[in-house]
């Protein structure tokens, strides 16, 4: 199930493909808000999807947290709320207008488009950032103002995983959002207490109370902090991939990625990182970073893949590819290989600290794209088509050498 846009580019579109033989099981479309600055038509639905047994969730191009059954309607049940938005075969069970409800200011890049919010779900209940946001960038179509035209409305929510109502909301940020709110919190914990992780766009992290959306610590101030994507918590660590926005970076602000330990995070008074990597060649990502053999690696916005130590923060290595910053495809991890998207397909690398590129594949499908893997196959979900690659197709030489 993936995030894309009718042909047309006239509607925001949800897919479900069976990966055992590629059918289209049901597909949901989303009419464009207007104005372009808060939808704009040539950008699919970048939400990442997520899933607790057959409910899924996504975060759509007009602002709605929608649940789905995955089956829709061919298990012969309507499992929710009857809605014109349902289309072939699609079966919602809930959704929230967060523009209609609570009066979020969402927005869009008009150049190239921006990462949205991705609902993450946490037992029963779902945790999703809003998108609530300021003129930053568009400030031409409200007379040259920069200014937060909703900052008593919520940058994150958190709702029912059963019916969507609502649990708790939290605004304290919205006024100082320096562009949007669109990385949601996840959860750390130890053995006496937990927290949501948040960077909710204002410049710095918070740990918000899991019960009530309540503010527990921050973040010192003396770092600034604003990510595109949600923090990323491995091993003993919460990893933040620090960007910025373009209309910030462009003007030399400083970017990087920050790793604290959790029990810093949930114990200490003072919040400082374990460490902060900076490099003026590279900015910051506007996908997640994977994490394997102890090595962080990103995909930033400049077309780098690094390779960083978890531990110290040592540049082990960094290749440039061909990459646009447009498509916003994320890295994959396969076994021991991470699988990196570029203009003409795929490039392969070994999950090591030093540089071994394994391997590259044309496949003219990478435009746009969600990846996702599955046993031994990488499916590609894009605007005109939804493709499964076998790995042994993709790089025969190394199931020959090796395994991944």
């Amino acid at each position: 199930m993936f995030g894309s846009h009718s042909l047309d580019l006239k509607l925001g579109q949800i897919q479900c493909v069976d990966l055992t033989d590629g059918h289209l099981v049901w597909t949901a479309n989303f009419p464009r808000l207007k104005p372009i600055w808060q939808d704009n038509p040539s950008n699919p639905i970048r939400s990442i999807t997520t899933a607790q047994n057959n409910k899924v969730v996504v975060y759509t191009n007009r602002g709605t947290i929608v649940c789905f059954d995955l089956n829709g309607t061919l298990d012969g049940t309507n499992d929710g709320i009857k809605t014109e938005l349902e289309r072939n075969n699609s079966d919602i069970i809930w959704h929230r207008d967060l523009v209609g409800e609570f009066k979020v200011f969402k927005r869009s890049s008009i150049g190239f488009g921006m990462p949205e919010p991705s609902p993450v779900v946490i037992g029963d209940r779902v945790v999703c950032a809003t998108g609530n946001g300021s003129t930053l960038g568009i400030e031409r179509f409200f007379d040259g103002n920069l200014v937060v035209p909703q900052p008593e409305s919520p940058t994150v929510v958190c709702l029912n995983l059963a019916d969507g109502k609502t649990v708790w909301t939290n605004n304290e940020f919205s006024k100082n959002v320096k562009h949007s709110a669109v990385a949601s919190p996840i959860r750390i914990e130890n053995k006496k207490s937990s927290a949501l992780v948040f960077v909710p766009g204002d410049g710095r992290g918070y740990g918000l109370s899991e019960s009530d959306g309540k503010v527990l610590w921050s973040t010192n101030k003396e770092l600034f902090l604003w990510s595109w994507t949600s923090p990323y918590a491995v091993e003993d660590k919460v990893v933040i991939c620090n960007s910025l926005p373009s209309e910030l970076a462009w003007k030399g602000s400083p970017t990087g990625i920050v790793c604290y330990e959790t029990e810093t995070l949930l114990t200490a008074k003072d919040k400082k990182p374990l460490w902060v990597f900076q490099d003026d060649r590279y900015r910051g990502s506007l996908v997640p970073p994977v994490v394997k053999n102890g090595i962080l690696f990103v995909l930033t916005d400049s077309a780098f893949l690094l390779a960083i130590d978890l531990v110290n923060s040592k540049l082990l290595w960094s290749e440039e590819i061909d990459y646009s910053v447009n498509d916003q495809s994320g890295l994959t991890a396969v076994g021991n290989r991470i699988i990196v998207p570029v203009a003409y397909g795929f490039e392969c690398f070994t999950a090591s600290r030093s540089k071994d590129k394994v391997g590259s594949v044309e496949t003219n499908v990478l435009n746009q794209t969600k990846i996702g893997t599955f046993k031994d196959t990488i499916v590609v979900g894009s605007p005109k088509a939804c493709h499964s690659f076998s790995l042994e197709s993709l790089f025969p030489k190394l199931f020959k050498k090796s395994t991944f």
